[in-house]
């Protein structure tokens, strides 16, 4: 009995357990079905507050945004404003350093020597690649040295400060003047090396050519040159003689065919700077004594070849006294040419280096002479 008893005993026990955890099960459930909309709503509120939230954000990009396109735009107009202010400046110094050459080429005209090294000075502190500048300023300060050399009696400090000046004098309006210092001082050293020993009259026929030619006043110029022409001249004075006499013609000639000559001869100067340029690059990696002095030689044959190329052309289209002139001139001048090539050789023993300083001494010649003739015949 007591056996059977137990049994109900655990059997309800097990009962009453087992629907205890039913019951909260059934709680548990009932729970969670209470809180489930507890849950959605907190979850909607936080939909409500992006949704809230939302435009405002995009609103704060937009504003961010049109403060980048403005900061852009703000950089491009600063740019743009620099570079036309850079290019307006370009321009004005250009203008301005063109002015102060022109300025420098008449006092040049007028012999006012020092302000037109003052001109150019100006035109190259406003454009410091003004090479045309550069060159006058040096060839001006030579020529003046020279002139006061010469004035005080010293010939051959004279000769020295003419030698050098920069060999492209002659594309420039000094370049009569220079050579017409060259013609005395060569007319002085045939004569003892002083300027005292020239002959007064030839020295001062010269000296006024020089003058009227430089002012433009071409009629009296040509009469003084027949007179000249008439006096025991020596070959340097010769040569500036017919010089300035092809200027005056080609000054004084009919418009019709200018603008031909200038083609021409812009043709022939640009061909000439072209060889210049070969000439100067030619063999750089001479060392020796021999290879110098082939440099030397084949820089020489260059431009006495492209000479010879000019003269034919210029032959071919003058005639009478003008032929004539041209190779009494070119006679003349090179009997100069080996005469000055010959002294070259003085200061050096060694006769490689002597041969080599006698072809550069043609070179130099026969280069300058290549321009001259372009630009008084051409």
């Amino acid at each position: 009995m007591r056996e059977k008893s137990s049994n109900r005993n655990a059997k309800n026990r097990s009962k009453s357990s087992s629907k205890g955890r039913t019951v909260q099960s059934i709680r548990n459930r009932e729970n969670q079905k209470k809180k489930l909309p507890n849950n959605k709503l907190h979850n909607k509120k936080i939909q409500d507050k992006s949704v809230i939230n939302k435009p405002a954000s995009n609103k704060k990009l937009q504003n961010k945004y049109k403060r980048r396109r403005t900061f852009l735009v703000l950089i491009i107009a600063i740019i743009f404003i620099i570079v036309m202010v850079v290019i307006h400046t370009h321009k004005t110094n250009a203008a301005n350093s063109s002015n102060y050459m022109n300025q420098g080429n008449n006092y040049v005209i007028n012999n006012e020597y020092q302000k037109a090294i003052d001109s150019y000075k100006q035109a190259l502190n406003i454009d410091s690649n003004n090479t045309k500048a550069k060159d006058l300023i040096g060839i001006l300060q030579g020529y003046m040295k020279a002139k006061s050399c010469y004035d005080n009696g010293d010939i051959n400090a004279a000769n020295q400060a003419l030698s050098a000046i920069n060999p492209n004098y002659t594309r420039y309006p000094v370049g009569m003047q220079i050579n017409g210092l060259k013609a005395q001082i060569s007319a002085a050293m045939q004569n003892g090396g002083t300027s005292s020993g020239t002959s007064s009259e030839a020295k001062d026929d010269i000296l006024t050519l020089n003058n009227l030619y430089s002012s433009g006043q071409y009629q009296k110029a040509l009469d003084l040159i027949q007179k000249l022409n008439k006096e025991n001249l020596n070959a340097t004075q010769q040569v500036y003689v017919s010089e300035i006499n092809n200027n005056i013609e080609q000054k004084l000639g009919t418009s019709s065919s200018s603008n031909n000559q200038f083609s021409t001869r812009g043709k022939y100067l640009n061909e000439l700077d072209k060889i210049n340029v070969q000439v100067n690059n030619m063999d750089l990696s001479a060392q020796t004594y021999e290879q110098k002095l082939q440099r030397a030689k084949n820089k020489y044959t260059v431009w006495n070849d492209e000479l010879n190329k000019i003269l034919q052309n210029i032959e071919n289209n003058i005639s009478g006294d003008k032929l004539t002139q041209l190779q009494t001139s070119q006679q003349a001048w090179a009997q100069q040419k080996n005469a000055q090539a010959v002294q070259s050789e003085a200061q050096y023993n060694n006769q490689l280096v002597k041969e080599t300083a006698n072809y550069q001494t043609q070179r130099s010649l026969t280069k300058d002479r290549c321009y001259y003739l372009v630009n008084t015949y051409m």
